[in-house]
C-alpha cells in the first residue's frame, strides 16, 4: 500500500533531515511517498530536502510563499500521490518511530472499512541522531495526545472531512481530527508509540496563551456542530482530559 507522508516545514534546518531519515529507514515496511511542503523557509531547509531527494526519489519538495501551517497542510493534501491509499503527517522537527508502518498497515489490509488508526506518542527534549530514539539523558513522557503524526488515514476519510481551517493559527490539527471523529467512520485507537514529539523553544505551541485560546475555540466549534446534529456520534477519547484544563502543560513542563 502506498502511503503519502505530508511534512510541512518552515525554517527547520536543524531537524528536517532527521525527520525524513526516520521515514526512509522504514522503506522496507511501506511504499512511502514523502511530500515536503516548504512554507517559504529562509534558512537551508529547502536545500537539505533537495539534497536528500537526489538519493531518494520518493522525496518530493513542494514550495509555497510563507502562509502558515494550515495552508501548508492543505497544499500537502493537494499533492497526495495519485496511487496513495493511505496518508499520514509528520512535523519537520519530529520522528516517526521505526515499526509503526509494519504494525499499522496490515490493519488496513485486513479491514477495508477501517478509516483511521491513532497511536500513542512520546514527548521528549532530546533525540539520538543514530537510533532515532530519545537520548539516554532525555526527559520523556508517553501519552495519547493531539497530533496528526499519530494517525494514519485512509484517503477516502480525508476526502470526507475536507480541508484544514486556515483561519486557525494553532489547533488546526485538533479541529481537523474532531471533524473527522464526528463522522460515522471506523477507527482504532492503538497503544503503541508511533511518534517522537520533540519539545523545544522554537516550537509553535511554545506560545501557551495562543495555543490554549485556539484549543478552546476548536473544542467549542465541535460542541456547536454536534449540538446542531441532534444525534451526534460519540467522540473517542483520543487525547488526555488534562489538556483541556492545562494539567498536561504542567506534566510536560519538565521537557520544555
Amino acid at each position: 500500500m502506498k502511503v503519502s507522508v505530508i511534512i510541512p516545514v518552515y525554517n527547520r534546518e536543524r531537524y528536517i533531515r532527521t525527520a525524513i531519515l526516520s521515514l526512509l529507514r522504514q522503506s522496507d515496511d511501506a511504499d512511502l511517498d514523502i511530500v515536503v511542503i516548504d512554507d517559504g523557509s529562509t534558512d537551508r531547509s529547502r536545500e537539505i530536502v533537495l539534497d536528500m531527494a537526489k538519493a531518494a526519489p520518493n522525496i518530493r519538495l513542494i514550495e509555497q510563499p510563507h502562509a502558515g501551517i494550515a495552508r501548508a497542510r492543505n497544499t500537502g493534501l493537494d499533492h497526495i500521490h495519485p496511487e496513495a491509499e493511505l496518508v499520514t503527517f509528520l512535523d519537520s522537527d519530529d520522528v516517526s518511530v521505526h515499526g509503526r508502518f509494519a504494525t499499522e498497515l496490515p490493519l488496513f489490509r485486513e479491514d477495508a472499512e477501517l478509516a483511521l488508526t491513532y497511536s500513542m506518542m512520546t514527548v521528549t527534549d532530546a533525540i539520538d541522531q543514530t537510533s532515532f530514539m530519545p537520548s539516554s539523558n532525555a526527559r520523556t513522557c508517553t501519552l495519547q495526545s493531539i497530533h496528526l503524526g499519530a494517525a494514519i488515514f485512509r484517503r477516502a476519510a480525508l476526502d470526507a472531512v475536507g480541508r484544514f481551517d486556515e483561519e486557525l493559527k494553532q489547533s488546526e490539527d485538533l479541529d481537523f481530527l474532531l471533524r473527522l471523529f464526528e463522522l460515522p467512520l471506523k477507527y482504532r485507537l492503538l497503544d503503541h508509540v508511533a511518534l517522537l514529539y520533540r519539545r523545544h523553544s522554537e516550537g509553535v505551541t511554545h506560545n501557551r496563551a495562543e495555543a490554549r485560546r485556539y484549543f478552546m475555540l476548536a473544542l467549542l466549534r465541535s460542541m456547536q456542530r454536534r449540538r446542531r446534529a441532534g444525534n451526534p456520534v460519540p467522540i473517542p477519547k483520543f487525547f488526555t482530559s488534562g489538556e483541556i484544563v492545562g494539567d498536561t502543560d504542567l506534566l510536560l513542563r519538565v521537557v520544555t
